[in-house]
């Protein structure tokens, strides 16, 4: 009795903390002053690495433990070498081939996998959502920075919208966007539930 409890235990935990990982945000910022992009998902993993034009290092921290990322691809390079050759097998390309020329063929598959395909597109750009951004602007004429700011103060791009005008010849913009897995899970659950797998499967008795 005491293993079912725990098993039990165990089993409420790990869909408690898939639940908790499924339903929060990965947030990416973008900072071009900085040169700086960063990824962090909870308090559990923090990905930093410099802008392309930007100078810097790349930096992968677990848990706030910094993570070695040479000693990782070193021991992935060690591996490769020390394994057997790669072989590629070929032998089901040629199914895989006719089925995808079948299904393309299919006026009903190519109706259902482009409405599919729109919706799924749907999906994953409401799965992202801009939090927050802030740019400085300035230009090289300190007159033509000045009619700016006027322009932006009196209209509706003022300070509330996270545009500001600077005199000291700083360019930067600062993004800050949030990645939801579980509306990203919802769209793909939703692609697949909807596919055509009857017209699919007659494909491949074709095939």
């Amino acid at each position: 009795m005491l293993l079912v409890w725990i098993a039990l235990a165990v089993l409420a935990v790990a869909t408690g903390g898939f639940i908790l990982l499924l339903y929060s945000p990965v947030v990416v910022t973008v900072d071009t002053g900085t040169g700086q992009m960063g990824i962090r998902w909870l308090a559990l993993l923090t990905y930093l690495r410099p802008l392309p034009w930007a100078r810097g290092s790349r930096q992968l921290l677990l848990a706030g433990i910094p993570i070695p990322l040479a000693a990782l691809r070193g021991s992935k390079k060690r591996r490769r070498a020390r394994g057997q050759p790669r072989t590629r097998r070929r032998k089901h390309f040629p199914f895989l081939f006719r089925l995808l020329r079948g299904c393309f063929r299919d006026s009903t598959i190519r109706r259902v996998l482009a409405l599919q395909l729109v919706s799924l597109a749907g999906g994953v750009l409401r799965s992202v959502e801009l939090a927050r951004w802030r740019g400085s602007l300035s230009l090289p004429d300190p007159a033509l920075n000045g009619m700016l700011a006027g322009v932006l103060a009196q209209g509706d791009w003022g300070p509330g919208s996270g545009i500001f005008v600077n005199f000291t010849g700083e360019n930067a913009l600062q993004m800050e966007f949030r990645f939801h897995p579980d509306r990203l899970a919802k769209a793909l659950l939703g692609f697949l539930f909807r596919l055509p797998y009857k017209a699919i499967y007659k494909q491949c008795l074709a095939s």
